[in-house]
């Protein structure tokens, strides 16, 4: 036998003496935690570390917040301002608006100035409703194959960002406007047929209204947005 293959059996016994020398390692312990244990994991890290990180927030500060304004990564992206005055990507501004020229009333009327991509809708979390909007009205499903740079801590197992028994959805703008717009355009179409249908009925009233009362009937200007009415 030749030194060199001595040689190589006398390394492979030592390389064995040691791996046997070596300590075991112990086996960690795996710890499982519901989906709701690992949300409320991810919440707490992102709070401050300390107490003299808390900032103290004033209720003008959060002023137009509601449980089903949108997430923040998602906020810029939106059509619709959903944080009211707030908002730090809408552009509010405000302006006097004469509401009566004869009294020369005015109000102070904000307006968003900058508007996203999308328009975004908060669906109910059953089978029935998601079906409807997703076939019939051609709604799309957030998941973070379509917004992949969303914090992860948005998503619930099922993949959808869920707010209570919610989850959220988005179309084009232009889409999504016209759906908006539908229900408005079909009833002028119904009041105006009868309207025609009674045109030369003398006991048939037409109110007037303006464009203000015909919005809201609250003195604001037509384009204005209304909690109630239009989110």
């Amino acid at each position: 036998m030749s030194p060199r293959i001595k040689d190589t059996e006398f390394e492979e016994q030592i390389q064995q003496t040691e791996e046997r020398k070596a300590p075991v390692q112990e086996a960690q312990p795996v710890t499982l935690v519901t989906e709701l244990d690992a949300y409320i994991s991810e919440r707490i890290k992102g709070q401050p570390k300390n107490l003299a990180e808390i900032e103290v927030e004033t209720k003008e500060e959060r002023l137009g917040i509601h449980r089903l304004s949108l997430p923040e990564y998602f906020e810029p992206l939106s059509y619709d301002c959903t944080k009211g005055l707030s908002c730090q990507y809408h552009g509010w501004a405000s302006e006097r608006v004469t509401v009566n020229v004869d009294l020369k009333q005015t109000i102070l009327h904000w307006k968003q100035s900058k508007h996203g991509n999308f328009i975004f809708r908060w669906l109910n979390s059953d089978k029935r409703s998601i079906d409807n909007a997703v076939n019939v009205k051609g709604w799309f499903i957030v998941n973070r194959t379509l917004f992949q740079e969303a914090p992860r801590i948005l998503f619930s197992v099922s993949g959808g960002v869920e707010e209570g028994a919610n989850i959220l959805a988005f179309m084009s703008v232009k889409k999504a406007i016209a759906i908006r717009n539908e229900p408005a355009l079909k009833s002028r179409e119904r009041v105006k047929a009868e309207t025609l249908k009674h045109k030369d009925n003398p006991n048939f009233y037409e109110a007037k209204l303006t464009p203000e009362k015909a919005e809201g009937d609250d003195y604001a200007p037509s384009d204005a947005r209304q909690e109630g009415r239009d989110f």
